[in-house]
């Protein structure tokens, strides 16, 4: 499970046993509130912030593979 909001970074959470919930994973480096995150693939979460840039992340390495400087969101 991913959680982020203002605090401008994302936690990452093992909940697979709910007795046991487990923070497993942050991921840093965001200069803005976190507005929305998405999971892509095995490996990839997609995260938005207030301020038009996005980060693309390998949450099973915490690694950041790519950032989006503006995005349009069209809806």
């Amino acid at each position: 499970m991913a959680v982020g909001g203002a605090e401008k970074y994302v936690a990452l959470y093992d909940i697979t046993n709910a007795n046991s919930v487990n923070r497993s994973v942050e991921l840093g480096q965001h200069s803005e509130s976190i507005s929305a995150m998405c999971f892509y693939g095995d490996t990839m979460l997609v995260v938005a912030q207030k301020n038009g840039q996005v980060a693309i992340w390998n949450y099973h390495k915490a690694s950041l593979m790519k950032k989006i400087e503006k995005y349009i969101f069209i809806g």
